[in-house]
């Protein structure tokens, strides 16, 4: 299978413009030789165009301690990111900076889904031959929820994944440290899965409006 992409011409033409510089160093902190190379893809679907042109900077050092993604590469040294895991230290070196930001996204999402759940609510009414205007009353999400259930929008599996991330929403909007209570890991996947719930309604809307 690898044999048959290398062989592709849009492949051969993405590896072109491809530059690898690697750089070779001595780490003091685990007193050991280390290669972090520069990997930059100008034109990675080799059309010509440079959509979604990126780089990376792979750190190869027999003092890293490969962890549960999404935490970065640890030192076994210090047992914490490693410094050269990101230039120019960013926050993605400090995990209770990392947590805040998957904290803050899940909470985008749940505010995504309140909106989204308040639109497919008026979307299933208007399609029942109900007269809905813009100007619902508000709502809480666990009203929604149920609502939409009631209507047979959502089934009871689906309402009980809006409802767990509902609680956990009110969890970490108690006080603005809560977040600091959970993994790095949960944080995580809270975020991706209310994305993912975010993405269902949405889809869900235009599905219903289209009966």
């Amino acid at each position: 299978m690898i044999e048959d992409i290398t062989n592709e011409e849009w492949y051969k033409k993405a590896k072109e413009s491809d530059v690898i510089v690697p750089t070779v160093f001595f780490c003091k902190i685990g007193q050991v030789q280390a290669r972090l190379t520069m990997y930059i893809e100008p034109d990675p679907h080799g059309d010509g165009t440079g959509s979604h042109a990126h780089f990376h900077t792979p750190l190869v050092c027999p003092k890293i301690k490969i962890v549960e993604y999404p935490e970065p590469d640890r030192c076994k040294v210090t047992d914490s990111t490693c410094p050269f895991w990101e230039p120019v230290g960013g926050y993605q070196r400090n995990v209770n900076t990392r947590k805040w930001v998957y904290a803050h996204r899940f909470l985008h999402q749940v505010s995504l889904i309140e909106f989204y759940s308040t639109q497919l609510l008026i979307v299933s009414f208007k399609s029942r031959g109900f007269k809905v205007t813009q100007n619902l009353p508000e709502f809480r999400l666990v009203d929604l929820i149920k609502l939409l259930r009631a209507l047979e929008v959502l089934d009871n599996a689906t309402c009980a994944e809006f409802d767990n991330v509902r609680g956990k929403r009110n969890r970490l909007t108690h006080g603005p440290e809560a977040y600091h209570k959970y993994q790095e890991k949960v944080l995580y996947d809270l975020s991706s899965k209310a994305e993912k719930l975010a993405s269902f309604l949405s889809t869900k809307m235009s599905e219903v409006g289209k009966q």
